[in-house]
């Protein structure tokens, strides 16, 4: 699953995996600023 996120001015784009017998991750596959900053969060929490 794609996701789409976005953080002040940066919007990140996001693929999900859900691999049975393994807990679900994510990674980053592209990163979008609309800004003259990339701006990250500290933290991120999952809520899957």
């Amino acid at each position: 699953m794609n996701i789409r996120y976005r953080y002040k001015d940066t919007e990140f784009h996001i693929r999900e995996y859900h691999r049975e017998n393994e807990r679900p991750y994510a990674e980053i596959i592209g990163l979008v600023s609309y800004g003259n900053e990339v701006c990250v969060p500290s933290t991120v929490r999952y809520a899957g």
